[in-house]
């Protein structure tokens, strides 16, 4: 079922991402801009950021090195219906400035440790959320987040499934 996914993946890249011009991958230097707590790529601002859909992130633990790569979307959009009976979607920037993780387990940490003891990085930014879902269930499976341990034999990632699809094996 792995060996399928990776087929899927390998073949989703190559026939629709490498089309897509909105792929971003950062690089980072001294003169790394930030907004709230996200390293930005560089050059790129928050207003840059901003003209995106969502990002694919890291964070890191800098007391123990483990690793958590998720997702997060700039923008939701909401619906209200119109008295006509139509319904009228709106835009609102989200939480992503302040967000942390949608993993239980990472938030625990953060609070125990303080976010300070924390990195959270851009890895890529999107302009679609196809594109920014697909680019996170690539990037957990080709850092391999749910098998991949150190030499002591512990996970590196504290990330349990990718998609919820695929789960670790306890």
């Amino acid at each position: 079922m792995v060996k399928q996914a990776e087929e899927f993946y390998d073949y989703y890249l190559d026939n629709f991402l490498k089309s897509q011009p909105d792929i971003i991958v950062p690089d980072y230097d001294k003169d790394t801009l930030t907004a709230g707590h996200w390293l930005l790529p560089s050059g790129y601002s928050e207003e840059d950021v901003l003209k995106h859909e969502g990002f694919v992130y890291l964070i890191t633990n800098k007391i123990n090195g483990k690793m958590y790569v998720g997702k997060k979307f700039i923008w939701s959009r909401r619906s209200k219906k119109q008295p006509n009976g139509r319904k009228k979607w709106s835009k609102h920037e989200s939480d992503w400035k302040n967000y942390t993780s949608s993993s239980k387990v990472v938030n625990i940490q953060i609070d125990k440790h303080g976010k300070d003891n924390f990195t959270f990085e851009i890895l890529s930014l999107h302009r679609t959320r196809v594109s920014t879902n697909y680019t996170e269930q690539k990037e957990q499976m080709t850092r391999d987040v749910l098998h991949k341990v150190n030499s002591s034999g512990n996970y590196m990632y504290y990330n349990e499934n990718i998609a919820c699809k695929f789960f670790r094996i306890k």
